[in-house]
């Protein structure tokens, strides 16, 4: 696949002063290399993320998992799983 943009939106919720959840989507599509061939690409995710110490800057662990979904127009579609770790 070539390297192209991808464009999406996250929305985060606190549930407790140290604990938030937030979720995102991100789409784009593609060209398969050496092909004439596009893919859509969409990928949700969900992460729970713990937050250390007070204020407004606050260095946080995170956790997510979601899919990476490619929707080839030759109707081959494939469903990846994906996941993360972060500490900020």
């Amino acid at each position: 696949m070539n390297e192209d943009a991808v464009y999406g939106g996250r929305i985060g919720y606190f549930l407790t002063e140290q604990l938030s959840f937030e979720g995102s989507v991100l789409t784009g599509e593609t060209e398969i290399e050496g092909t004439t061939s596009k893919a859509d690409l969409i990928i949700p995710m969900g992460e729970a993320q713990y937050h250390f110490g007070k204020g407004v800057l606050r260095p946080f662990v995170a956790l997510g998992a979601g899919s990476l979904m490619i929707d080839r127009e030759s109707g081959t579609n494939k469903n990846n799983f994906i996941s993360s770790l972060a500490l900020d």
